[in-house]
């Protein structure tokens, strides 16, 4: 009997040292979002001053997403230019391309195109 109540005691107190624990971390908060669509899916602007139209599936609709100086992007997870990935992502309609962006300002952070040779 007395061993199942400093049991019972034991496990209370484990039990409110976890649910203190827990209280005390920050909130979580999400501060960005991706799209995930095929290289069909994205219209690249001509300079990497413009915006990014992304199409998510062919009932979403197109959003409008800013570029700037500090946009990162890449190819098969190697960093490449901007150039080089409007241009790649032209021949790769079918590829797997991720934009991934801040949802305070809807700023492009990195471009991700997936197209391993067959």
């Amino acid at each position: 009997m007395i061993k199942s109540l400093v049991r019972t005691i034991a496990t209370l107190m484990l039990v409110t040292l976890a649910v203190t624990a827990r209280a005390q971390l920050p909130p979580v908060s999400v501060v960005e979002a991706s799209i995930e669509t095929a290289g069909s899916g994205v219209h690249f602007p001509s300079t990497l001053s413009g915006k990014l139209i992304v199409q998510g599936c062919p009932q979403c609709v197109d959003q409008a997403l800013q570029l700037d100086a500090h946009t990162q992007f890449y190819l098969n997870g190697r960093s490449i230019t901007f150039a080089q990935l409007s241009s790649a992502a032209l021949g790769a309609a079918d590829k797997s391309l991720t934009v991934h962006y801040r949802l305070k300002d809807k700023v492009v952070t990195r471009v991700d195109l997936t197209e391993f040779a067959s």
